[in-house]
């Protein structure tokens, strides 16, 4: 038994009666189990409960066993003073406040054995989600609903970190942009690599070397300490100006752990940093001023193959991007950053991304495996979120589809504060 469960149990109700009774036998009616708390203080705030016919307005604790209250220190902390009812699964100890026993309900005498039976089999899935069988028949329309608020979940996270990251370079929009490029560019799997050589090249350097192509691939090849890979060509000539540029600009190489197994030879981190060296040939003075590079791209609709237009600027490397990559760089760098400056809003974002095809990769697979369905990449997006935030972690009961199966008619409010 863990807290997180118990919480549900309370917020959603999941109780086998009305006839509720405190561990002292007074009837026990909750009118508003009070709105959660996810910071520090009691877990839930001003609760409506009836005791013994007596209406009481405050705050709710809940732990797992009733002496937790002193093991976590809530004896004698003013933020606890004003506890109406102390939820818990196990009364092992009574609790005081002010010399006065407080009111707990004990709920293992009233949550039903089916209900614990459910989320025991949700937890214990393994090979398959504990909910696999669930989805398949579940109302489409509901599991739709919450997987837009899985791709939402996912936007707002990344336009988060793309804030912070503003913040650390003092509103500098280009040297934003530079370094998420590098990082989707790159990959799934080596993207924070190129991140890190992103934020060790600035742009401002980069912007000294947009006219001088081989010096540009020796600045970038050089400091991922990619540049002694006999997968490079005109080798000779790249070593020798990194050697001179590393010791002009003083820079050093960034600690990328590469990585190359169970992947093909068009994603090893040399054949990304061609992609990455094609981008900056054809867009590097437009970073300094970045609303010239996002208005380019508005005026073009977001096209599916947007980026290739650069892709004969290094004769020696034709190489086009794939509509799914263009795709991706669309809705992991330049959509969140379109939000972000006011000139794309969430809704027109959504209608794009739902006219997208899906992705499709591992985990997409596992989860439609799992009867969740791919038909747009904006399922695509919300899967990665959902599998990675929810179902790995094992979090069911925060997940709309696991409070449905542990007993409640899909969470309509859970899923209405969610997609709010």
């Amino acid at each position: 038994m863990n807290e997180d469960l118990i919480k549900t149990i309370w917020k959603y109700g999941y109780f086998g009666g009305n006839h509720l009774r405190t561990t002292t036998g007074d009837t026990l009616v909750i009118e508003y189990p009070g709105q959660e708390n996810f910071d520090a203080g009691p877990d839930f705030f001003m609760a409506k409960v009836r005791i013994a016919g007596q209406l009481w307005i405050g705050n709710v604790e809940i732990h797992t066993r009733s002496s937790d209250w002193n093991k976590h220190g809530h004896q004698g902390d003013a933020a606890y003073e004003s506890i109406i009812l102390h939820v818990v699964w196990n009364d092992d100890q009574p609790v005081h406040l002010s010399g006065d026993q407080v009111p707990t309900l004990e709920l293992k005498n009233w949550v039903p054995d089916a209900m614990m039976a459910e989320y025991h089999r949700l937890m214990g899935a393994s090979k398959k989600l504990g909910c696999a069988e669930h989805v398949s028949i579940a109302d489409a329309f509901s599991v739709n609903r919450w997987l837009d608020r899985m791709f939402f979940e996912r936007f707002e996270e990344k336009v988060q970190r793309m804030r912070n990251d503003l913040a650390l370079t003092q509103n500098n929009m280009g040297e934003v942009l530079w370094r998420w490029t590098a990082r989707y560019l790159g990959g799934p799997v080596n993207g924070h690599g190129f991140q890190q050589v992103a934020q060790t090249l600035s742009l401002s350097l980069l912007l000294k070397y947009h006219n001088r192509p081989h010096a540009l691939a020796a600045l970038l090849y050089g400091c991922a300490g990619l540049i002694d890979s006999k997968r490079l060509p005109d080798l000779p000539e790249l070593q020798a100006q990194w050697r001179f540029l590393k010791v002009k600009h003083q820079l050093s190489v960034a600690q990328a752990p590469w990585k190359y197994m169970r992947m093909r030879p068009s994603a090893f981190p040399e054949q990304r940093m061609k992609l990455i060296i094609q981008f900056l040939l054809s867009f590097l003075p437009t970073l300094r001023e970045p609303e010239a590079f996002f208005d380019h791209i508005k005026r073009h609709q977001y096209p599916s193959d947007f980026l290739n237009g650069f892709g004969d600027l290094i004769p020696s490397n034709p190489l086009l991007l794939s509509k799914h990559l263009n795709h991706h760089y669309l809705v992991n760098v330049l959509f969140p950053l379109l939000f972000i400056r006011g000139i794309i809003p969430q809704e027109e974002i959504w209608e794009h991304v739902n006219r997208i095809q899906p992705e499709d990769n591992q985990c997409t697979r596992f989860m439609t495996n799992n009867g969740f369905p791919n038909k747009q990449l904006i399922h695509s997006q919300a899967l990665l979120h959902l599998h990675r935030n929810y179902c790995t972690p094992k979090k069911c009961t925060q997940c709309a589809i696991g409070l449905q199966m542990l007993g409640k008619p899909f969470a309509i409010g859970h899923l209405q504060r969610a997609t709010a």
